[in-house]
């Protein structure tokens, strides 16, 4: 009921801020399907969708080179772009600065998604399905992974971090190996 009248506010001109718990931009118009909202009620008000999630941020007491691991490597494979594969990346060793956690503070990353013609469509219909596929096909979307791995190749964060955040927020293909024996070293 409460998404309802914060859509029909909007159709009527009024600018409507509102938070959902979903893993990422792409989700939100399936969890508010799911809620019972009409789509051409949600096709009719959304202008954009935001997620955003904290990275923590490496140590810059204890910041040094990292060589990747197999585990890292293959899902740099995987999910990165090849700019993204060619990047030397860092890791926090862990020091008393960081309480050796190698990491010290955080910072956002965010997903921006501004729904086309074909992504409305899909939402009339009710297709969330086509709508996700609509957003990943478009040239204006990045995901969240896309940017954690642009603040990890400029050395902002580790790689094991991004990949953390990713496996929160997207079905990674690599997810499959065991995680954190992988990525012990």
């Amino acid at each position: 009921e409460t998404a309802e009248i914060g859509l029909r506010a909007a159709m009527t001109g009024h600018m409507v801020l509102s938070t959902l718990h979903t893993n990422d931009a792409i989700g939100t118009v399936d969890r508010l399907l799911d809620m019972g909202v009409e789509g051409f009620l949600l096709a009719a008000a959304l202008r954009a969708i935001v997620a955003q999630r904290l990275l923590r941020r490496l140590c810059s007491s204890c910041v040094e080179e990292h060589t990747l691991g197999d585990y890292e490597r293959h899902w740099l494979t995987a999910n990165g772009s090849p700019e993204h594969r060619q990047a030397e990346f860092r890791r926090g060793r862990g020091c008393p600065q960081c309480n050796n956690t190698g990491y010290a503070g955080r910072f956002g990353v965010y997903e921006l998604l501004e729904p086309d013609a074909a992504m409305l469509a899909a939402v009339r219909r009710t297709d969330s399905a086509a709508f996700a596929a609509a957003a990943r096909a478009s040239d204006r979307f990045r995901s969240l992974s896309s940017y954690a791995l642009d603040e990890a190749a400029a050395g902002r964060t580790s790689l094991r971090e991004v990949i953390r955040v990713s496996n929160e927020v997207e079905h990674v293909p690599s997810a499959a190996a065991p995680r954190e024996a992988a990525l012990a070293g």
